[in-house]
C-alpha cells in the first residue's frame, strides 16, 4: 500500500480508496459555486445511498447537496442537477434496486443545460 500511494498528493490518495464518490464529488466542485445547490441523483445500490448522501455532504461543503435514488425527484430553488451512476463493481456487490426510468431522465435532462460530464456524473444547470 506504501509503494501504492508514496508521491500521490492527498487528494489522489483519497481518490484511490473513495472512489467513485470522491472523483464525482471533485467534478461536482468543479462546476456548482460554494454557495450553490445540487440534487444528486444516484444510480446506485439501496446501501449505498445513505452513505452518497453523507460522503457528498461532506465533500461538497458548504454546497446544500440532496441525494436520491428517484430520478424524478426535484428540490425547490436548488440550481444543479448531477446525474450520479455508480461504479459497476460497487453495483454487482449491491445491485441498484429502485425504479429508474431512463427515458424519462433523457427527456427531463434533454430540456436541460450540461456544464460537465465525466465517467461517473454529469452536472446539468436547472433553470
Amino acid at each position: 500500500m506504501r509503494s501504492a500511494l508514496a508521491g500521490k498528493s492527498a487528494d489522489e490518495r483519497t481518490g484511490s480508496f473513495d472512489n467513485p464518490g470522491f472523483q464525482a464529488a471533485q467534478d461536482i466542485v468543479a462546476t456548482v459555486p460554494a454557495n450553490g445547490c445540487v440534487v444528486v441523483l444516484a444510480y446506485t445500490g439501496p446501501d449505498a445511498v445513505a452513505y452518497y448522501q453523507a460522503r457528498f455532504r461532506y465533500l461538497l461543503y458548504p454546497r446544500r447537496v440532496h441525494v436520491s435514488a428517484d430520478p424524478s425527484v426535484t428540490v425547490e430553488s436548488c440550481g444543479h442537477l448531477a446525474v450520479f451512476r455508480d461504479s459497476a463493481i460497487h453495483l454487482r456487490e449491491s445491485p441498484f434496486a429502485g425504479s429508474w426510468d431512463e427515458p424519462a431522465l433523457q427527456q427531463r435532462l434533454s430540456a436541460l443545460h450540461r456544464i460537465s460530464a465525466t465517467d461517473f456524473v454529469h452536472v446539468y444547470a436547472l433553470p
